[in-house]
């Protein structure tokens, strides 16, 4: 089983905690970083080099969208999983011409999360 590194970018920590350990204890074999910040999030990428990047929308210091176009210049493969707390944000992501991007309400994240990450990782990575 290939060991897939994610990265999660939530504003809120404690948010972005929970979701790097239920990724953790799904018996994937996940290895997660957390980033409160798109700045954070840069910093890690480099040495993280990750395989799945799970952001939110709106960060403390920038914008996920950006820190997609930022991170997707380094590694155009690399895809993304937006958390959305309000429609419009949803409705925004929906109005962009990014492929691999993927969005996710920040309701049903907990629940959801492993789900979405299994299908975004085999998308990118499990063509044959």
């Amino acid at each position: 089983m290939k060991s897939y590194r994610i990265l999660i970018v939530d504003k809120e920590a404690s948010f972005g905690s929970s979701l790097c350990r239920i990724l953790e204890e799904a018996g994937a074999g996940y290895r997660t970083q957390c980033a409160a910040s798109m700045r954070e999030a840069r910093e890690i990428a480099v040495s993280f080099k990750p395989h799945l990047v799970v952001t939110d929308v709106l960060l403390t210091d920038g914008d996920g969208c950006d820190l997609y176009t930022e991170l997707r210049d380094e590694n155009p493969q690399l895809p993304f999983l937006f958390l959305c707390a309000h429609d419009e944000e949803a409705a925004r992501l929906r109005g962009l011409d990014f492929p691999p991007v993927k969005w996710l309400g920040r309701r049903e994240a907990a629940e959801m999360i492993a789900s979405r990450v299994e299908s975004a990782l085999s998308r990118a990575y499990d063509r044959g």
